[in-house]
């Protein structure tokens, strides 16, 4: 919940809510992240976050949005305000339960090798690296979808 004493969220959360109904549609709120692209693909909502993935699905020659859009960072707020991370990830982990946890444990180390994570970049233009040293790598080779770098 936001305080409200702070004038400017006030004003940041009124100005979105005017654009419910407008350029975006009246259950944005309710949508589930595969909902709000379907409804972005489609050409009915002005803005989408969502994960890389979407991008080679709005640029397909099929879509309602191909060339019609870019990707960029999030804003931030004000002069001072620093952009806010968009990255997930695949969260990789061993259970607590499980009844291998060796096995379990090197499996992770694997998927999250630099030789794997560097390999799905290659094979995947849209995937978003864990490892400084692949998203470094994918900088200096201006990979598509790291544009910022």
């Amino acid at each position: 919940m936001l305080p409200a004493a702070n004038p400017n969220a006030i004003k940041a959360l009124d100005t979105a809510h005017s654009w419910v109904g407008s350029i975006s549609p009246v259950g944005v709120s309710t949508y589930a992240e595969e909902e709000a692209r379907n409804i972005w693909q489609a050409g009915n909502a002005a803005f989408m976050r969502n994960w890389p993935y979407a991008y080679a699905l709005g640029a397909d020659p099929k879509s309602g949005v191909s060339g019609k859009f870019d990707v960029t960072i999030l804003p931030k707020g004000g002069e001072t305000g620093k952009n806010p991370a968009c990255l997930g990830g695949w969260q990789l982990m061993v259970s607590a339960y499980s009844k291998v946890p060796d096995a379990a444990a090197e499996l992770v180390r694997y998927l999250s090798s630099t030789a794997k994570t560097d390999r799905y970049s290659l094979l995947d233009p849209f995937f978003q690296p864990g490892r400084l040293c692949t998203v470094t790598r994918m900088c200096s080779q201006k990979t598509l979808f790291l544009r910022s770098c």
